[in-house]
């Protein structure tokens, strides 16, 4: 494990301190409703908090190795545990009437040295029961280091000694891990999701998750592959987001049978659109290229326009233009104590206003406004500046994961100044810290 490097911010702005793990602190997540908190970390421990106030509701236990995967179901019934070592546990949420904090351990899993896990659950199970008598079934994916990927049937009224519940495992060559894995949007409310799977050797597969069949493929580190041709032979892939998360985009007609996704890699953003027809049809349009071979370790899509951002641990940011992929602008983000790029590991967009934030490798988190700040631009009319629109101080290390709180109906009205009350980091310094934002429009 990398020896944490520790620093003293010249201030501190965190609006809230959330103190409960004794190492770094990997990964984050809210619940739908937005009560829970859940964080996992280097101690082997995940912890469930009292959104609101900051207390610990509940600590899971029984993990062998580092908590690098949190995740709650849709409607919020279940939250999935998952270490490196590939101990996944799924937690059932307490019932009211009990008026009980402990989540019950429903039941346990083991893969291999997992890399993620996602959650599907069909449209009719989506919302969450108000009297909560009963907990809807959902499906849990997870992905692993040995190019598995597994699924589970996950209910509260099946329990582990009534035999087995449906698993399965995915599996192609040993090494080439499942790096990444994504329900197509275009397939996630029928009863019959297709599930794309991307794999450290550039394969990018569908599977019929019903079926167990694989319906299409294609191959991004091909010699004769277009991203070979304009990248190189040294390529690396390490995560991919589908454009059609963009709400805005709910009002076409073409998410029916096609999808779009963004595939981050070693200097390089390859978006592919796949399209029903019957079969899978596979296209590789115009790869963006950040100007360097840092990994791009930070993608997330705009809520409220048609755009995505992206940073790298170079430091370099883009924001680029959903509908036509190409950058609108581009730049890096520079110390301004000794002019060194400060690296982004982790981004996210509020779901209010065409603002995003980035986390940093100097513990800050950073606010840029979407749509507009050029401060100066290259010869090619590229931005090479930006003026960021603030920045928060609080970490003593880097911050590893940013989130926000789930959308919140109280503040969708008609002010247009309407934004997310706060935001929630995770950091190497063992704290998990609560940022107040207060950008004027």
């Amino acid at each position: 494990m990398d020896v944490v490097q520790y620093f003293s911010p010249t201030q501190d702005d965190t609006f809230k301190l959330l103190s409960g793990h004794k190492e770094s602190v990997f990964c984050l997540d809210f619940d739908s409703t937005g009560k829970f908190l859940a964080s996992g970390g280097q101690d082997h421990i995940a912890i469930i908090w009292n959104a609101a106030t900051g207390e610990i509701e509940f600590i899971c236990q029984g993990h062998d190795d580092s908590v690098n995967c949190v995740s709650f179901s849709p409607n919020g019934d279940y939250l999935c545990t998952g270490d490196m070592a590939g101990n996944i546990r799924i937690w059932l949420r307490p019932l009211i009437e009990e008026n009980s904090k402990e989540w019950k351990l429903l039941r346990t899993e083991t893969v291999n040295d997992l890399l993620w896990i996602k959650w599907w659950i069909s449209p009719s199970n989506a919302v969450r029961n108000m009297n909560n008598k009963l907990s809807k079934p959902a499906l849990l994916l997870a992905g692993d280091e040995h190019s598995h990927v597994n699924y589970w049937a996950v209910s509260s009224s099946i329990s582990n000694s009534q035999g087995k519940c449906i698993s399965m495992a995915y599996t192609f060559d040993v090494d080439q891990a499942a790096l990444d894995g994504i329900i197509l949007p275009s397939f996630s409310n029928t009863k019959n999701p297709k599930l794309a799977v991307l794999h450290r050797n550039g394969d990018l597969r569908v599977w019929d998750i019903k079926t167990l069949t694989l319906i299409g493929s294609i191959k991004l580190f091909d010699k004769y592959s277009s991203l070979s041709n304009q990248c190189g032979q040294h390529l690396e892939v390490y995560q991919m987001i589908s454009l059609q998360s963009l709400k805005n985009q709910s009002n076409t007609n073409d998410n029916l049978n096609h999808d779009l996704l963004l595939i981050t890699g070693n200097g390089f953003i390859c978006p592919i659109s796949i399209k029903f027809d019957g079969e899978l049809l596979f296209k590789v349009l115009d790869i963006i290229k950040t100007g360097d071979d840092g990994s791009v370790e930070a993608l997330n899509c705009s809520w409220t326009h048609p755009l995505f951002a992206f940073g790298s641990i170079t430091g370099v940011l883009g924001i680029c233009d959903a509908h036509t992929i190409r950058v609108r602008q581009k730049w890096t983000y520079i110390d301004e104590d000794d002019t060194q790029p400060i690296g982004i590991t982790s981004l996210c967009w509020s779901r209010y206003k065409p603002i995003f934030f980035t986390a940093t490798t100097k513990g800050s988190i950073v606010a840029w406004c979407g749509i507009t700040g050029l401060t100066g631009k290259s010869s090619s009319g590229l931005l090479t500046e930006k003026t960021p629109l603030k920045i928060w101080w609080g970490h003593k290390a880097m911050i590893l994961y940013l989130t926000l709180p789930p959308f919140c109906k109280s503040i969708d009205d008609n002010n247009n100044d309407k934004i997310e009350p706060f935001l929630c980091t995770a950091s190497d310094d063992t704290t998990i810290r609560y940022f107040a934002i207060d950008i004027s429009s």
